[in-house]
C-alpha cells in the first residue's frame, strides 16, 4: 500500500502541479467555459477507465456507477466553481491559502475522526508519529501563505476601488480624509467577508472530496486495489461534469435573460478548448493519483502529501521556466515556501 500510495502522490504532484501550464497562454475570460473543457477532458478520462470494468458476458463490460463516486466529483466540482468569485473577490493572494489550508485541516481532521454515513464509518487513521503530522500539516499551510505573498490577486473593481483609497489614506495624501480611510474600510468588508467565506467553504468541499471513495472502499473490501479504485474513477469524472454542465447551463441561461448579449464566456478563442480538454484530462490523472495516495496513506497524509508536492511542481514551473519570480524579496519568499514545504512533506511521511 505505501509504494502504491506513493506512485499516486507522485501522479497528483506532476499532473496537477502542470494541468493550468497548457492554457496558460489563452484569455480565459471568467472561466465558465474553460471550466466546462476542463470537465469534459476530466469526463473523457473516466470513460476511459471503462476498459478496466469486470466483464459480465461475452463482449459485455460491468462499469461502477456509484452514488459516492457522484458526490465526490459534485464536492471538487462546486469547490472549482466558487474559485471564480473568490479571486475576484479578495484575489489569489488572500483565496489560495484560504481555500489550501482549508482543505488540508479538514483531511487531515476526516481522517483522524470517525465518518459514519448510511451504516458505514470509517475508523480513524492510526499515525506512529502524530506530532510530527501536525507539524508537517502546520508547515504545509505556512508554505501556501508564503507563496501567496508573491503571487499578484486579481480583485473586482469594487474591491480595486476600495484598495486605492486605503492605499491613498494610508500613504497621508494631503487630499485623504479620515472620512475617506472609514468609507473605504467599509466598502472593502463585504466583499472579503463573502470572498474568505466562499474561500473556507471551497476548502471545506476540496477536503472532502475523497472521502466518499473511502467510504466506498469500507463498503466494498472485494473491490479495494489499485484495480477496483480504477474502476471507481468513472463514477468521480461523472459527479464532476454533471456539476459542471448544469452550472454552464444555469450561467448561460442568466445571461439571456439579462439581455445584456452573449455571455462572457462565448468571448474566449475556440483555439483554448483543446488545451482546456487536455488540462482536464491531465487533472484527471492527478485526481486518479490522489485517490490512490488517500486509499492506501489514508486521509491524514496521503492527501497532505499530494497537494504539497503539487505546490512545489507550481513553483518550479513559475521559477525556471516562465521566470515569473524577480527580486531578491520574492526569491527569498519562494525559497522560504519550498523549505516549509519540504519539511512539512517529511514530517507527514514519517508520521505514517
Amino acid at each position: 500500500p505505501a509504494v502504491l500510495g506513493g506512485i499516486g502522490v507522485v501522479l497528483a504532484s506532476f499532473g496537477w502541479g502542470s494541468n493550468f501550464v497548457v492554457v496558460k497562454q489563452f484569455d480565459l475570460k471568467d472561466g465558465m467555459a474553460f471550466q466546462l473543457w476542463l470537465n469534459i477532458g476530466i469526463l473523457l478520462a473516466g470513460i476511459s477507465t471503462l476498459f478496466a470494468a469486470e466483464s459480465c458476458g461475452p463482449g459485455e463490460l460491468q462499469p461502477v456507477f456509484s452514488f459516492f463516486g457522484l458526490a465526490g466529483g459534485a464536492m471538487w466540482a462546486t469547490g472549482n466553481l466558487l474559485t471564480v468569485p473568490i479571486i475576484q473577490k479578495v484575489g489569489l493572494g488572500v483565496g489560495l491559502p484560504m481555500w489550501g489550508g482549508t482543505s488540508l485541516v479538514v483531511s487531515f481532521v476526516l481522517g483522524q475522526i470517525p465518518c459514519c454515513l448510511g451504516g458505514v464509518c470509517l475508523q480513524p487513521e492510526v499515525l506512529s508519529l502524530p506530532w510530527f503530522a501536525a507539524g508537517g500539516l502546520g508547515l504545509s499551510v505556512c508554505a501556501l501563505l508564503l507563496f501567496s505573498a508573491v503571487q499578484p490577486g486579481a480583485e473586482s473593481s469594487a474591491v480595486g476601488e476600495a484598495s486605492r483609497l486605503l492605499d491613498k489614506a494610508e500613504a497621508g495624501d494631503a487630499g485623504a480624509s479620515a472620512g475617506t480611510w472609514v468609507f473605504a474600510r467599509v466598502q472593502q468588508a463585504p466583499e472579503r467577508v463573502s470572498g474568505i467565506s466562499l474561500a473556507v467553504l471551497a476548502g471545506v468541499l476540496y477536503g472532502f472530496q475523497f472521502l466518499p471513495v473511502a467510504m466506498y472502499s469500507e463498503l466494498h473490501p472485494d473491490r479495494s486495489g489499485a484495480l477496483g479504485s480504477v474502476r471507481f474513477f468513472f463514477s468521480q469524472w461523472c459527479g464532476s461534469f454533471l456539476i459542471s454542465i448544469l452550472a454552464y447551463a444555469t450561467y448561460s441561461l442568466g445571461a439571456s435573460r439579462r439581455g445584456n448579449g452573449p455571455p462572457v464566456a462565448s468571448s474566449v478563442p475556440v483555439e483554448a478548448m483543446m488545451p482546456a480538454i487536455c488540462s482536464g484530462f491531465i487533472w484527471a490523472i492527478a485526481g486518479a493519483g490522489a485517490i490512490l495516495a488517500t486509499e492506501n496513506l489514508g486521509m491524514s497524509i496521503g492527501y497532505p502529501l499530494a497537494l504539497n508536492g503539487s505546490f512545489l511542481v507550481n513553483m518550479c514551473w513559475a521559477l525556471f521556466y516562465y521566470k515569473e519570480v524577480h527580486g531578491d524579496r520574492n526569491w527569498r519568499i519562494y525559497g522560504g515556501a519550498a523549505l516549509c514545504s519540504t519539511l512539512g512533506s517529511v514530517l507527514l511521511s514519517l508520521a505514517r
